[in-house]
């Protein structure tokens, strides 16, 4: 393929935003700065720790990339074949030139400065695409899933992977969990804890030594007290799923995993007793 349709310049580079920033690709840095792309993949892969994802560059890939395929600044600059492209921000293309050490580079980042990236006003028909989720945040996903689904019976883990991951797609609309926003990171994390795992996968409880539970009677009070008690613990729940929950798991917490089990466990235990004792109404 054929980079090279016309001359870049600081003054008619492509115009591309993402995340609501200007950005420019590899080939095109790679242009301005008279060297080869594989140079500027080079200095990245060697100093990865200086350049940080949604400050010096994005990575796009999955739906994301296909959507970005089609804006017509990137036409004939990115093959429809690869699987992934990275964006460069101001101070991505700023610590480039640094590491390059040219005058030309340089001397192409200034007039960069003020023909490109100072001077960028959003026009209606460009797209600014949100940010993908970071590969951190990647990461934790995958833990709370695995979490979820680990503390579960051996022979039911695979079919409760299956299933968030499916509420995952089937709740932000995305092909892969990969493709969510990174700004509804938390949100996702709360998602996941919040799945229903509930049925086949709910161990049932097991009966207390020298009862019978079909011979177990309780008085007026100690049913209110019950129905109070299940009334609090699924407001517990609910408070543990959409903030505590997610925010101890981002924290690193490792008694996230043990409070989780337990919680969820003592809700889905209020429920069957709330509905039982009629304070909800029977299954349809």
């Amino acid at each position: 393929m054929n980079h090279s349709i016309t001359t870049v310049t600081p003054s008619n580079v492509p115009s591309l935003t993402y995340d609501g920033k200007p950005v420019v690709t590899t080939a095109v840095l790679a242009q301005l700065y008279g060297t080869e792309s594989k140079y500027i993949q080079n200095n990245h892969k060697r100093n990865d720790v200086r350049f940080e994802h949604g400050k010096h560059y994005y990575k796009v890939e999955g739906r994301e990339l296909k959507e970005l395929k089609k804006q017509p600044s990137l036409r004939g600059l990115v093959s429809k074949m690869v699987a992934h492209l990275i964006l460069w921000t101001e101070r991505g293309a700023a610590r480039h030139a640094k590491m390059l050490e040219t005058d030309q580079a340089w001397d192409v980042f200034e007039a960069l400065e003020d023909h490109y990236f100072g001077k960028f006003e959003p026009e209606a028909n460009n797209q600014a695409l949100p940010s993908p989720l970071s590969p951190t945040h990647q990461r934790s996903i995958q833990r709370a899933i695995a979490r979820r689904a680990k503390a579960l019976p051996k022979d039911q883990q695979r079919t409760a992977f299956s299933r968030i991951y499916s509420h995952l797609k089937d709740r932000f609309e995305v092909g892969s969990y990969k493709d969510l926003p990174d700004d509804r990171f938390t949100e996702a994390l709360g998602a996941v804890e919040s799945v229903s795992l509930d049925g086949d996968f709910l161990p049932r409880p097991e009966a207390l030594p020298g009862t019978d539970p079909d011979s177990l009677t309780l008085n007026s009070d100690e049913v209110a007290n019950l129905v109070t008690m299940c009334h609090h613990t699924k407001w517990m729940c609910n408070r543990w799923q959409r903030e505590l929950g997610p925010a101890l798991q981002t924290l690193g917490s490792h008694h996230a995993n043990d409070c989780h089990g337990h919680i969820v466990a003592a809700a889905k235990i209020a429920h069957s007793m709330q509905r039982k004792a009629g304070v909800l109404p029977p299954r349809a």
